[in-house]
């Protein structure tokens, strides 16, 4: 019985005038494995030259045929054959310099990536070392980076407890721990399990406070917990409390959270949804189920499509942002389209997330496109917030929304972060457009160019339905206040009535007055050389167990 082996053959490694179809190295390498498997190790230096030729194409034959004539380096013994003769010849002109500091530094910077396995981990890390000249190293510096930067705790765990092993050993350990992993997803997943978003009733289900809590146990006692926050690391009273001056927004008091706030929220008014939930006696825990119109059950929103670019997303009704991760963002896109954004949001806790900053996108889900800003944050998964939820026609849980009136004389007053966000959206293609809240400033360096920008502003305006104050305009400006500075030809400088207040202000009494007189004299720090020295003693005043003396 015959068997036929099928021989990959190298591409044609210039076949038209530009840029080679891969790099030297690559290609060479791929042509000699072409050679060994064709049994052609024992081929003429001729025969292997004539390969070489075919395999170069026609590009490659004309670019070979200008080369200069190869002369050996002084000292070399043995004369090269007409086939090593042609391979360093195209050596010499298209093998890459490899720059061993920023290849070691590409090597630093590789880490595990989320869905990546160990075996696939290594085996980048092996071709990245290539450019580092490890040497007897290599697999040193391999089992450090796996150790250091592979994508699970466990893993890390669990290589960390042993002592100086070998490549050999972090891959086979490593190995088994993922198998490990996955079995006990497999085991802990149940057939058939219909996806459900596990939510509590906040009209039925309100916070346990300790005393109902210790209740429930039939009187047994428990460590007494904030009645602002829900925390047991401390009590109401405490100064730390994260939640002492936020605004409830169920209730809208001060001084509490809405997670545990015991006012009972009215649900009158109309809901916008259409999720069903089941039947259960008032104190079991709801579970809702999101119905799709063919009657299958949904999980998360799934697959939303930015610009051409599709991510799996999760739709998450507490965020008002909608956010990617800079991992995703650094695959997908490139920093230059990153805007900054002084937007400081917090996770569950209290914690800050990082913002790298924003960009503006088509976000596309079942048929449906909003543009909307999308930000950028250095950990965390992608998730669509509650805004761009609804603008898309999602609604997960059944009243989230407040109630809304659909008729009214009355005309709704613009909150001022919405029309700020509004006019980013729409000024955002402007280089030369600056917005703050409702003021919008144009600069060019003619006059022709600064009236058909002008125009081009105002008709795109005029397409959104925005107006502007006739009575608030000021058009061909030569000199213009702005933000507390001054804008000229000559350039910005600061606002003479505020310069005179920071040098006329008076001495300040105690802690709190030389901390307003910084925060002003801050803002003008841009134009004051060496500014964070000069108010190094002022700030000294300010540190905690520092005794405020002025003299």
């Amino acid at each position: 019985m015959s068997q036929t082996v099928s021989i990959c053959v190298p591409p044609l490694f210039l076949d038209s005038p530009g840029k080679p179809c891969m790099k030297w190295k690559g290609w060479l390498r791929a042509f000699e494995n072409y050679i060994v498997s064709i049994d052609g190790k024992g081929y003429s230096p001729e025969r292997k030259t004539s390969l070489l030729f075919g395999l170069l194409g026609k590009a490659g034959q004309e670019v070979f045929d200008s080369l200069p004539v190869y002369v050996n380096p002084p000292g070399a013994t043995a004369p090269l054959n007409e086939y090593q003769e042609a391979v360093k010849r195209l050596e010499l002109q298209y093998a890459e310099e490899c720059n061993i500091m920023v290849g070691r530094h590409k090597f630093a910077l590789r880490k595990q990536e989320e869905g990546e396995t160990i075996e696939e981990y290594i085996a980048c890390l092996r071709v990245l070392a290539q450019d580092c000249e490890f040497a007897e190293m290599i697999d040193t510096y391999i089992r450090d980076q796996v150790v250091f930067y592979c994508h699970s705790k466990k893993v890390q765990e669990r290589l960390l407890s042993c002592r100086n092993p070998s490549l050999k050993e972090v891959t086979a350990i490593a190995k088994a721990v993922e198998r490990s992993m996955v079995s006990s997803k497999e085991l802990a997943s149940t057939s058939q399990a219909s996806n459900v978003f596990y939510v509590q009733d906040r009209q039925k289900h309100a916070p346990k406070t300790p005393d109902r809590a210790a209740s429930d146990r039939g009187g047994g006692r428990r460590p007494l917990a904030c009645f602002r926050c829900g925390s047991r690391d401390h009590l109401a009273y405490s100064r730390t409390c994260p939640a002492l001056y936020k605004s409830c927004p169920k209730c809208r008091k001060v001084g509490h959270f809405a997670a545990v706030c015991k006012a009972k929220k009215s649900s009158t008014g109309m809901k916008v949804s259409s999720v069903s939930d089941s039947d259960m006696d008032a104190d079991a825990d709801i579970v809702l189920s999101i119905d799709d119109e063919d009657g299958r059950v949904k999980g998360p929103i799934g697959s939303v499509m930015i610009g051409a670019v599709e991510l799996p997303f999760t739709a998450d009704s507490g965020s008002p942002l909608t956010l990617i991760s800079d991992r995703t963002f650094d695959l997908k896109w490139q920093d230059g389209r990153l805007h900054e954004t002084d937007v400081n949001p917090k996770a569950f806790g209290e914690h800050d997330i990082l913002m790298r900053g924003y960009f503006w996108d088509s976000l596309t889900f079942r048929g449906r496109t909003v543009r909307t800003k999308i930000y950028v944050a250095e950990k965390g998964r992608s998730l669509v917030g509650w805004k761009d939820l609804a603008k898309l026609g999602v609604m997960l849980v059944p009243g989230a929304e407040d109630p809304i009136v659909l008729r009214d004389n009355w005309v709704n007053y613009v909150q001022p972060e919405d029309l700020h966000e509004g006019l980013a959206e729409v000024l955002d293609k402007f280089d030369s457009v600056f917005e703050n809240k409702d003021d919008i400033l144009i600069h060019t360096e003619d006059e022709e160019g600064h009236l058909e920008l002008l125009s081009r502003v105002l008709e795109v305006l005029k397409k959104r339905g925005m107006t502007v104050s006739k009575d608030k305009c000021k058009f061909m400006e030569g000199k213009i206040e702005y933000l507390g500075h001054v804008l000229t030809p000559n350039g910005i400088a600061p606002k003479e009535d505020l310069v005179r207040a920071i040098r006329d202000a008076p001495c300040p009494g105690d802690k709190d007055a030389l901390r307003s007189f910084l925060g002003l004299s801050e803002y003008y720090s841009k134009f004051m050389q060496g500014y964070a020295t000069t108010v190094e003693p002022l700030r000294k005043l300010l540190r905690k167990n520092e005794k405020y003396t002025w003299t």
